[in-house]
């Protein structure tokens, strides 16, 4: 049985061992990623009506990215790399973080809202057991309701089920938030994302799914397989098939549109491991995990999808303090976006 808590609806004011440099996934180089063509217009722009701009983050609530400077990086990294294949850089209309409080939810608000020059607002937040919160553009989004999906094995552990109306278009679409513990058993994700998968059956019309999974997407790491072309792991296929609930397929935004490209999906990848280890190719190297992802319903058009790519990382790991801002982590993962057609 499907459980949903209604929401009150509202708002608030070291220098490590590189990786190899044909590592496939590394980030930097010519091939996949945000592309940064030769002529970009520096002002982010709002996507057309029919469009939104969707980006999934989970912050850390390790330290040091509790620090402000940190939530300040995460804006910065937002408003200078939602770099589109045209060149074009977009405002964000709906942005879900993980693994941060309201306190800090309200100083990336503020930051978001310098960096933009825009309107972003709290949504359906307050609540401790929500493990996502969301920011909302509210010049282009129009918020209309909001739920809740409860972890099958966590009592207090609940995620968003958000609609929203975009302002230009009058379309409405739903947003779900994802964050599955890390330390799940491998029977609580599948459970977890079967509860998930029964929670959407209930939405009409668009539907993206964004989050910390957790999980590769296939079983074997993405150092060997960046084009992930290994058997898929349970979960994903769970996420994704059309028979799991509601009769309605899902779509990994990000490999396919890596697969449109020509570009390993691994390439990118969401989380960075702190120190170097045994990989699975034989080298040692900090390992890489695509375990964020956005998922597309059946209805939404991918337009295009990326991981922060080459972001805070390339060839050399990421760290805590660099000489350019840019080189920085605002945490241990890289945001995931779309621009989708609704």
């Amino acid at each position: 049985m499907v459980c949903a808590a209604v929401l009150t609806i509202g708002c608030t004011q070291p220098s490590a061992n590189p990786a190899s440099s044909n590592d496939p996934g590394a980030g930097g180089g010519s091939t996949g990623g945000s592309p940064t063509p030769r002529h970009t217009s520096s002002r982010a722009r709002t996507s057309p009506p029919g469009e939104i701009v969707y980006v999934s983050v989970n912050q850390s609530a390790e330290l040091p990215y509790r620090r402000p400077q940190y939530l300040r990086l995460l804006a910065e990294a937002l408003r200078s790399r939602l770099l589109g294949a045209s060149g074009r850089l977009y405002v964000p209309d709906v942005v879900i973080l993980y693994e941060v409080d309201d306190e800090r939810l309200s100083l990336i608000q503020r930051f978001m809202n310098r960096s933009f020059a825009s309107n972003f607002e709290m949504f359906a937040s307050g609540s401790t057991e929500i493990k996502a919160k969301t920011l909302v553009n509210m010049t282009t989004t129009q918020p209309l309701s909001a739920r809740t999906w409860g972890d099958v094995c966590l009592d207090d552990y609940r995620s968003p089920v958000l609609r929203f109306r975009e302002r230009s278009s009058s379309k409405s679409f739903a947003i779900a938030g994802a964050h599955i513990p890390a330390l799940s058993t491998h029977l609580c994700k599948e459970r977890n994302v079967v509860k998930l998968r029964e929670t959407l059956a209930q939405e009409k019309g668009p539907v993206l799914v964004g989050g910390d999974f957790n999980k590769r997407a296939v079983a074997e790491e993405r150092e060997c397989d960046p084009y992930e072309r290994g058997p898929a792991e349970k979960w994903w296929t769970l996420m994704t098939s059309a028979s799991t609930a509601g009769d309605m397929a899902f779509t990994d935004a990000v490999r396919q549109w890596a697969r449109v490209r020509g570009v390993p999906p691994g390439r990118y990848w969401t989380y960075e491991g702190d120190a170097p280890v045994d990989l699975c190719d034989g080298s040692t190297g900090f390992r890489r995990s695509r375990i964020d992802y956005i998922f597309a319903s059946e209805g939404v058009e991918v337009l295009e999808a990326y991981a922060d790519d080459p972001g805070w990382a390339g060839p050399e790991p990421g760290r805590l303090a660099c000489a350019r801002p840019e080189d920085c982590r605002y945490s241990d993962h890289r945001y995931v976006w779309t621009r989708a057609g609704i």
